[in-house]
């Protein structure tokens, strides 16, 4: 096939992204959060297939379900202010290309934050040039990092700590084979767009998302994270498109994330802000290796 007859049929692709987007937008605004602008999440959904002929081939229903779930869960999938990935996954079965919604790093910080408990989350990659010391004391632990910014050389570690309104913390590291053996077992075998082109920040989400294991999460940010992972790895979705509640055991937070939620003011988190990107049943178990 030409590379003239390749753009036109990616360009028509793109038309009946737009078309179909276009025509289930009413049901798009119900399931909408609060404030969120579904025209602008689908026009960037659309803008993203017209950068990746992949994309724009996926199954018209796996990508209106993967823009559902952004604008349940009121993330923006692509541009610059991105907070999660529309990815292109083949299916076998199928012989067809598949969109999987899969959030980012930074839509995972926000996630945590929905409890009204966490205040605030850091998570940092640390190079093999860097200064990085760990030690677990009874007390608690203890985390220096000094990065080498001018040499900081391949990436070896990642990081997540999260910071409590009643001033404890709960910490996650992970070592490059951890990562790896992640990434080896996620769908596509790490070949994705965020796992070749975005390593830095799936890192980095990576960690995070282990961490929420432990933190005090809202019911809906619990089924968003576990949807999250069985997007990624290929087990059956938690999260519907549909707007139907499904009823997951969440796992039990760390004794630092329970005394902070014991003590947090009001027994039911605030609502975010109609600027705040996020949603989102249940977690895996702690042994879970994602």
């Amino acid at each position: 096939m030409s590379n003239t007859s390749m753009t036109a049929l990616h360009r028509n692709n793109v038309l009946q992204v737009r078309t179909h987007l276009e025509s289930r937008q009413p049901e798009l605004v119900k399931l909408a959060m609060s404030g969120v602008n579904v025209e602008q999440v689908t026009r960037i959904a659309v803008f993203e297939c017209s950068k990746d002929e992949k994309l724009a081939s996926c199954t018209q229903l796996s990508i209106y379900e993967a823009v559902a779930k952004a604008c349940a869960l009121g993330l923006v999938a692509g541009g610059g202010l991105s907070r999660a990935y529309l990815v292109p996954i083949w299916n076998k079965d199928l012989k067809a290309h598949e969109c999987h919604l899969w959030i980012g790093y930074s839509g995972m910080m926000d996630l945590a934050r929905r409890s009204g408990v966490v205040t605030s989350i850091t998570s940092k990659v640390v190079y093999t040039n860097d200064h990085f010391e760990y030690e677990f004391r009874v007390q608690g632990e203890h985390l220096v990092h000094r990065p080498d910014l001018e040499n900081p050389g391949n990436m070896r570690l990642v990081y997540a700590c999260a910071q409590f309104k009643d001033g404890g913390q709960q910490l996650e590291i992970m070592t490059a084979d951890q990562v790896n053996k992640i990434r080896n077992n996620s769908m596509g075998g790490g070949k994705s767009a965020p796992w070749m082109y975005h390593t830095d920040e799936i890192w980095r989400k990576t960690v995070i998302r282990r961490l929420c294991k432990y933190l005090p999460m809202t019911p809906e940010a619990q089924l968003a994270l576990t949807d999250d992972i069985n997007s990624e790895f290929g087990s059956v979705e938690a999260l519907p498109a549909n707007g139907q509640t499904i009823d997951v055991k969440a796992e039990a937070p760390s004794p630092a994330a329970a005394t902070a939620l014991n003590n947090a003011e009001g027994s039911r988190p605030p609502e975010p802000p109609p600027h705040d990107d996020n949603w989102a049943g249940g977690l895996p178990p702690l042994d879970h290796p994602y």
